[in-house]
């Protein structure tokens, strides 16, 4: 994972609907609508959230489920793709993921 901080990556983007995940050029487009589809494989479990994360110039889809806490998926979520900013990752994602889920 490549770590680029810049001191705006926090903030949200001013022209665009694209905000800041977390200061290394990860960025969430809150564009895109809770998903109520169960994907082929989970039965049994409700997709809620499915939200673009762009990670090193990739664009990865933070998935959040029904049958399991949310902040516990985002962590998981950091973790497994941002290990090297975990705690930012978390903290940055978190409110994006409890908007939607709220909306």
């Amino acid at each position: 994972t490549t770590t680029t901080t810049t001191p705006e990556a926090a903030a949200p983007a001013e022209d665009t609907n694209v905000a800041r995940a977390t200061a290394t050029d990860t960025t969430i487009e809150d564009e895109t609508p809770a998903a109520e589809a169960t994907p082929a494989g989970d039965a049994g479990r409700k997709l809620l959230v499915s939200m673009p994360v762009t990670v090193d110039d990739a664009e990865i889809h933070l998935e959040i489920y029904d049958d399991e806490d949310a902040v516990a998926q985002v962590s998981d979520f950091c973790a497994r793709y941002m290990a090297d900013s975990l705690d930012s990752c978390v903290r940055q994602l978190t409110p994006h993921v409890q908007r939607k889920l709220a909306a």
